[in-house]
């Protein structure tokens, strides 16, 4: 039992540290970050860009051989990609000189322009630098799910160690009872072999129970170490020190706690919906479906527009510039298209075969469960009848040797009986909590919905 003012450890409590500072939770986080930082990745293809480039050139002059001719060009151009796979483009340039074909000759003051490369077929919306954005925000998800079945696995553990603590407790507890019972008995016989109410043997027997569950108190001992023990494996500082373990003080009482009330149906609904392994697959889905609508649009022609209106300045300039143009690229032969097409439906496929493996395993996970928690329920009210028969039968054995009418080895009997009744209630109660911790995660329940 705590001490009067004293806190005991809780199941939440223990769950909180896992999730707070357990290594390999926290290594996990580290992974959803590398996640973020892929999407952050891609995200930088839709950048813009300022290009600069000036030129100097002092050359042969083709139209006049042997004269030289000077020429200077210089280009300013920001650029930036659309999702929508549109390239625009806004700047300037200025050729002056004795300008050399291809490149244009600009007023005094420069020309200025906007431009936009239109995709018109392939690459419009469907590109591969949208397709590789979107792919990267759901590894996003998909990450956060890995964190979640880490947790829930991780939080049935820890809590699977907490259950088996305080079990080791309240069997302990039963244990000093014992050992009480049976030392002040031993001084009870002292006191009437002293006044020949009793022969001496019965001191002897006496001690030996003394002695018997002095043993058993010993190795419940021991199980509340090694229990304290395991439960320590969980809990960590942020720091990344260990928590002291030893002398954890537990609420024996909470054995009791009972969970809400279970439906079924909503229950393998809720198993079906939040489990991360089934959301991830969901997501993954999604990832194949992008990479079979890149492939498709690979398939098509490119079509491409492009439309680029300007204005010339200053001297010798001519005013309005106009660069159009149109690009068609048709393949011949679509191989390598068609296996990257067929590949991926293959994978949708066996994505879709796994879902469905996955989802029938997770329900009957839930079905397991719910049949555990009803089964075990049915045991503790069976074990709690068979404590109470066991505690009313020494009591009236007890009652009988002091009138004289049982024995010390009876009385003896009695109250190992009851003890062994209770060691298994407490083991039905743990295995009740047990249960409920494997519900909770059947159903990602455990430690709240996140």
């Amino acid at each position: 039992m705590l001490a009067p003012g004293q806190q005991g450890l809780t199941l939440d409590v223990i769950l909180r540290d896992v999730d707070r500072a357990f290594p390999k939770l926290m290594a996990t986080r580290l992974e959803a970050a590398v996640a973020r930082a892929k999407s952050q990745e891609k995200r930088g293809a839709f950048d813009p860009v300022l290009a600069f480039e000036t030129e100097f050139l002092r050359y042969n002059s083709a139209t006049d051989p042997g004269k030289a001719k000077t020429t200077s060009m210089s280009d300013a151009v920001v650029e930036v990609l659309d999702r929508s796979g549109v390239k625009y483009s806004i700047g300037g340039r200025l050729n002056r000189g004795d300008v050399k074909s291809p490149a244009s000759f600009t007023g005094s003051a420069g020309e200025y322009f906007v431009s936009a490369k239109i995709p018109l077929l392939r690459d419009r919306i469907n590109n591969a630098k949208t397709v590789g954005e979107q792919q990267a925000l759901l590894g996003e998800p998909i990450a956060d799910q890995f964190i979640r079945e880490a947790q829930l696995s991780l939080f049935e553990k820890a809590g699977t160690a907490y259950w088996e603590l305080v079990g080791a407790k309240a069997k302990l507890e039963v244990a000093q009872q014992l050992l009480k019972l049976a030392t002040d008995r031993a001084e009870y016989i002292r006191q009437r072999i002293l006044k020949g109410a009793n022969p001496p043997i019965d001191q002897q027997e006496a001690d030996a129970e003394v002695a018997r569950r002095l043993g058993g108190l010993e190795k419940s001992e021991r199980d509340v170490q090694k229990a304290e023990i395991k439960l320590g494996l969980y809990r960590w500082n942020q720091d990344g020190s260990t928590i002291d373990a030893s002398r954890t003080q537990v609420e024996i009482a909470s054995l009791d706690e009972k969970g809400g009330k279970i439906e079924p149906k909503i229950a393998k609904n809720s198993a079906t919906q939040d489990r991360p392994e089934l959301l991830a697959l969901r997501l993954s889905q999604q990832i194949l479906a992008l990479d079979l609508g890149l492939a498709q649009n690979d398939r098509k022609p490119g079509l491409d527009l492009v439309i680029g209106p300007g204005f010339d300045f200053g001297a010798d300039s001519i005013g309005n510039t106009m660069k159009a143009g149109v690009f068609y690229t048709i393949p011949l032969r679509q191989n390598s298209v068609d296996g990257r097409i067929n590949a991926t439906k293959s994978k949708l496929q066996k994505l879709d075969l796994e879902y469905r493996q996955l989802e029938r395993a997770v329900q009957i996970e839930v079905d397991d469960a719910l049949s555990a928690l009803a089964q075990t329920e049915k045991r503790v009210i069976a074990a709690e009848a068979e404590v109470k028969a066991n505690q009313a039968v020494e009591e009236g054995e007890r009652i009988k040797f002091v009138e004289g009418l049982s024995t010390l080895f009876l009385i003896n009997q009695r109250e190992r009986s009851t003890a062994e009744s209770q060691a298994r209630l407490i083991d039905v109660k743990v295995e009740l909590q047990l249960a409920n911790l494997a519900f909770l995660a059947s159903t990602a329940q455990l430690g709240g919905k996140q």
